[in-house]
């Protein structure tokens, strides 16, 4: 017998006569390992060459993956009950004899036989002492504490089965910032979707608990930014029938949820992102054989979206593809049977020219005609309390007071009171979603036309009037988008009016030259320059509308610093005062939080003060 030492890469070789083996040998690695030679030459494997000839390697589709995977789990599972010297009946009758043991506590198996249940042992709380070689150690029974739910911690609980209302408030009144993030998300949890479709019939998977938050939230939070587009509640019939168009609706209701909740949400935005982006690819490349109008629902969705991040470039492109696509089958006519699409696209194209002071194409038509009007009830309340002295404006007097009347009424019928007895009612929302497209419009015209007098050095406008009108007219622009339009206050867009408005006032205080933001302003310059083209009531409402645009930007304190100013001025010395002069202008619930911040603001200096 030859005898050889360690060969690499954990094998020996074997020679005997003319033929070589390599067997492959499991050892330690720094051992050296003598192995004997066999008395006959093992022969070796046989080798056989295979020619292969096609178009090249095709991937395999979804169902073939399926079927070659339970093809190998089968298997799999063959192999390993014949080496065990059973079959496969045999095995899952032994397997589910054996698991009766491991059930026990769950269900009263005995009493599927007759027999009676075993007795249950009562779990003790007492700790028990076991002693050792070592010593003595203790051990305790933990009890884990039950969570309660009490009215303090999640407020009225909503039961989508017994009552259907799209008004109920699912969530306690938030305070701060931390509740925001945190209390909500425990409630929202506890929805599934099987409430809302019950037999399971959705076009895409709703087992995830991340999709059952966004489908809650926009069931029973998403209402009031939903209205301006689907004010007859129809969308989302037309939703479930869709893959695409609900991937592309949950990533922008999450998107939303992310910003006004403060949930972790980014990996379902990305995820029903990039799934609405594969669909709409697939269905472009077979453009004759799908359903236009839902394609086109699915791209304003999408659209929309890359809007409210602030993904303008890509906006820019799905916009553009959209018109084209509208443009080639015949118009948005044929598909105005969902009322829903032409409303959309016409918030997207109004969202995107807010973004680039431009005017948007064609102002929105309403497919109802003629369409309801608000009550007479709402129409008096509202007179009562306009802004009439912003007809003295000069130029811009009657522009000015017709945006600030509407969004005055649109503020008045989104309240509390008027949604209890009215938002239930179709043609009241349908008036609502119309007056918001209308007056939308006329904003983005005026605000338009007011960015290229400025450009304009020859214009024979004065520069403090456009000033005045420009901030007027971007503060009623962040009245719509985050009261009505229910926008996050971190939305791109509201960072842009922020940074008009900033620049008119430093214009006003002809500050020009400045590159940043000063804290320290010439007041009477201000007042004096305001006071030539408008009320100071009016400037206290603009300057709101800034330091709410401003939250959680360094500009905050600036403005905040102009409002003590101007408050000082007007004499207010408390809440209630400060919001009746607000209300004089425009004024929506959402703007309570701000109001009561600016409110201890100026108790706090009264202290200081005194």
């Amino acid at each position: 017998m030859t005898q050889y030492h360690r060969l690499p890469e954990g094998e020996e070789a074997l020679t005997g006569g003319n033929a070589s083996v390599l067997l492959p040998v499991l050892r330690n690695p720094n051992s050296v390992v003598l192995i004997d030679q066999p008395d006959e030459p093992v022969s070796p494997p046989g080798y056989e060459f295979l020619h292969v000839r096609g178009d090249g390697f095709k991937p395999v589709d979804v169902a073939s993956r399926k079927l070659i995977r339970s093809h190998v789990m089968r298997n799999y599972f063959q192999e390993k009950n014949k080496k065990a010297g059973s079959n496969d009946s045999s095995a899952t009758s032994a397997e589910t004899v054996n698991s009766r043991d491991k059930l026990k506590g769950r269900w009263r198996l005995g009493a599927v036989d007759g027999r009676p249940p075993a007795p249950r042992r009562k779990s003790s709380t007492k700790s028990t002492t076991s002693t050792s070689s070592g010593g003595t150690s203790e051990r305790s029974c933990q009890q884990f504490p039950v969570l309660e739910d009490t009215a303090e911690e999640f407020g009225d609980r909503y039961d989508p089965i017994t009552d259907r209302s799209c008004t109920t408030q699912p969530f306690p009144e938030l305070v701060t910032r931390d509740d925001l993030a945190m209390r909500p998300a425990i409630l929202i949890e506890r929805f599934q979707c099987s409430q809302v479709e019950p037999f399971n019939a959705l076009p895409i998977s709703t087992t995830r608990p991340s999709t059952n938050r966004i489908v809650h939230f926009y069931s029973h939070s998403f209402h009031i930014n939903s209205l301006a587009v689907n004010p007859t509640g129809a969308l989302y019939n037309r939703v479930m029938r869709d893959a695409g168009l609900y991937h592309a609706m949950l990533s922008t209701v999450s998107l939303y949820m992310h910003g006004h909740l403060g949930i972790e949400a980014r990996q379902d935005i990305l995820f029903h992102r990039g799934e609405t982006m594969k669909i709409i690819h697939e269905r472009l490349a077979n453009i004759d054989n799908v359903d236009r109008g839902l394609l086109m629902s699915t791209i304003v969705t999408i659209l929309s979206f890359e809007n409210l991040c602030g993904n303008y470039f890509t906006a820019k492109a799905h916009l553009h593809a959209l018109r084209r696509l509208i443009a080639t089958s015949g118009g948005i006519a044929p598909y105005t049977s969902n009322d829903a699409l032409p409303r959309a696209l016409a918030w997207a194209e109004h969202h995107y020219a807010a973004a680039h002071r431009t005017v948007p194409p064609a102002r929105y038509e309403p497919t109802l005609i003629p369409s309801p009007g608000f009550p007479e009830s709402l129409e008096l309340e509202t007179a009562k309390s306009c802004p009439y002295s912003l007809v003295d404006i000069p130029e811009y007097g009657h522009a000015i007071y017709q945006i600030f009347r509407r969004i005055h009424l649109l503020g008045i019928a989104t309240s509390a009171q008027w949604k209890a007895s009215s938002q239930t009612r179709v043609d009241m929302r349908v008036c609502i979603s119309n007056l918001l497209l209308d007056v939308e419009f006329d904003m983005l015209v005026l605000s338009a036309q007011l960015g290229k007098e400025e450009k304009e050095k020859d214009t024979t406008t004065s520069h403090d009037l456009i000033s005045v009108i420009d901030i007027l007219v971007t503060g009623s622009q962040i009245f719509l988008f985050t009261a009505l339009r229910a926008l996050p206050v971190g939305a791109r867009v509201v960072e842009i009016y922020l940074s008009r408005i900033v620049l008119a006032l430093n214009k006003l205080q002809h500050q020009q030259q400045q590159q940043q933001f000063n804290r320290h302003y010439q007041l009477s310059t201000l007042l004096q320059s305001w006071k030539r083209v408008s009320t100071y009531e009016s400037l206290l409402w603009g300057l709101f509308m800034g330091m709410v645009a401003a939250t959680n930007r360094p500009e905050k304190e600036s403005i905040a610093a102009l409002i003590r100013e101007v408050v000082a001025v007007l004499g207010i010395k408390s809440q209630e005062s400060l919001e009746s002069h607000l209300k004089g202008m425009a004024w929506a619930e959402f703007f309570e939080l701000y109001s009561k911040e600016v409110g201890r603001d100026i108790l706090r200096s009264r202290r200081s003060i005194g």
